[in-house]
This record gives C-alpha cells, structure tokens and sequence, in this order.
C-alpha cells in the first residue's frame, strides 16, 4: 500500500526521466547531443567555483576575465608573470575538477625559465560567468589565444609565442589551437588527455543505460563536439600537428 504523496513522487521522478530520454533521444536524431543539458550535466558534473583573490593589472600573479566566443559569458584567468617580460607563454587548459589557480605550485617551474603562465577557466568553472558547454571549448579557446597574442592580457605584450597544455578534457583545447594557429602555438603538452567525448565512459554508461547496448554505436556515429569549428576529430588533429608535441599518459587509466 503505497500512500498518495509517495505516489506523486514516483509519479514526478518516472516523468523526469521520460523527459530526459526524449530530450537525449531528440539530441541523437538531431545531432545536437552535445548540447543538451543533461549530457553537459555528464561531462562536467561538479564545475568548481571560486573567486578572483588578486588584482588584475598589478604583481607577479593576476586575475582577470575574458569574453568568451560568442560574447554571452566571461572566462576567467590566472596569469603568472615571470620578472622579465615573457617572450613566451604557456595557455594552460586544466582537467575537469581543477580551476585555473590550481597552478599555483606548478607555476615556479615556468616563471623560472622565464615563461608565463596562464590558467584558463572554461565556462561557469572559478569565476568564469555562463554554464559549462561542451560544444563551446574549442570556440572559447581561440578567443582567449587571440585575446592574449593581441596584448590584451595585462603583462603579456602582443605578438608572443605561445605553447600549450592540456590536462584531461583540456587536451581538447590545447590539441585545437595547436592545429588552428600552427603560426603562432609553437608547442603543445597533452597530459593525460582526452581525445574522445564519445569514448569517456560516464557518457557510455549513461546512455546505454538509457538506450540500451546499442548507444555506443549511436554516439559513434555523432559528430564529434571539438570538431565543428575545424571539421577533425580531436585525435586526428593531434596526428597532424606540425608543432613539437608531448604527450604523458598513465597505462592504467580507466577514467
């Protein structure tokens, strides 16, 4: 005997979840899978948010903001200047649990070789504005690259090299300008990178789960989210990089 208001909630729940299979469903048909929220729900689960803590135009570590691609959010950043003005930048693009001051105690080791250091929020992660989109990575990343080798990162003059490093889903990123700016990334590090949202199990599991064994064939077949402003696959990408590339990845990730 089930009591009336445990009944609604049941009832409430089973509606959330047909919800959810016709909008996952729509997004397969419609190949918009990558925008739908509750597969960005999926891939950035816990974005993590904080606040700037230092000036933006002052000292050896600034905080600051960006637009972003289509002008809707602001993204924001951590730079670490070293004490001569860098002729090279690093544009660092973190992992999925991290935020752009993370660097922190990585940063000595470039500001030591006279290179600067910038974290990159992605949206609605530190103190970056909007919501988390995977189909907005690639996008917001050349913004930011062209915000910075135009000078207008304060501390970073125009026309610097730049090289990148892409942690986990930040690969997409890093791997993105290297091929869309060869000119101007001299360099790239791919550490522990992603090369396929399709591939990233949490993404699997939930729509086999809803779709039954046949949603790994489906999201195959989807356009790949880091490929829509270039036309190649974020692998196929970094297999044709001209730049020099290094890549560390453990042999036992299962992530």
């Amino acid at each position: 005997d089930v009591r009336p208001g445990e009944r609604r909630r049941r009832a409430g729940a089973a509606w959330k979840v047909m919800d959810g299979m016709q909008d996952l469903l729509g997004g397969l048909m419609g190949g918009n899978l990558w925008a739908l929220p509750m597969v960005n729900g999926l891939i950035f689960p816990t974005p993590r948010r904080c606040e700037p803590s230092r000036a933006a135009d002052a000292g050896d570590v600034r905080d600051g903001a960006l637009p972003a691609s289509d002008g809707t959010a602001r993204l924001g950043y951590r730079a670490y200047l070293p004490a001569a003005a860098p002729t090279l930048v690093c544009l660092h693009f973190h992992g999925n649990a991290e935020v752009c001051g993370d660097a922190d105690d990585l940063a000595r080791v470039f500001l030591d070789a006279g290179v600067a250091l910038i974290g990159v929020d992605y949206r609605g992660y530190g103190w970056s504005t909007g919501s988390p989109a995977v189909g907005a990575l690639c996008k917001d990343a050349e913004a930011v690259l062209d915000a910075v080798v135009a000078g207008r990162v304060p501390g970073v003059a125009a026309g610097c090299a730049v090289v990148c490093w892409g942690r986990s889903i930040g690969a997409l990123s890093a791997v993105h300008l290297a091929a869309y700016r060869p000119g101007v990334v001299r360099g790239v590090f791919v550490d522990s990178g992603l090369m396929s949202l399709a591939a990233l199990p949490v993404v699997r599991q939930a729509a086999s789960g809803m779709l039954g064994p046949s949603a790994g064939d489906l999201l195959s077949k989807l356009p790949d989210p880091a490929s829509a402003s270039f036309g190649a696959t974020t692998l196929h990408k970094a297999q044709t990089l001209a730049c020099p590339a290094l890549v560390v990845h453990g042999d036992r990730d299962d992530i």
